[in-house]
């Protein structure tokens, strides 16, 4: 059996570089996904990621109140805008008064 007292300094101390540069890459890549993790946590928290679906369930919600749909169409139940509601009350209550 043949020992080797001197393995090759170069190639173990090259090894050792890429291995050092490895975990550097590798600590500064997990970094940036914690952080980036944490203010994804933090916005949730303070409730801004809300605010979009907030914005969309508010703007669908309108559109439904401002537009005429069906609400029960066999018992003739029809749905719209207060607007238009409030004006036919006012038109029937001046008919009845006239």
């Amino acid at each position: 059996m043949k020992f080797f007292d001197d393995p090759k300094s170069t190639s173990t101390a090259w090894a050792g570089v890429i291995s050092f540069l490895v975990v550097i890459l590798m600590v500064m890549f997990l970094r940036i996904v914690f952080y980036r993790m944490e203010a994804t946590e933090l916005a949730a928290k303070r409730g801004t990621a809300g605010i979009e679906a907030m914005a969309e369930l508010r703007q669908v919600q309108e559109n439904r109140l401002g537009s005429y749909r069906w609400v029960n169409k066999s018992d003739g139940a029809l749905a719209m805008p207060i607007e238009d509601a409030m004006a036919r009350v006012v038109a029937t209550q001046d008919a009845d008064v006239n």
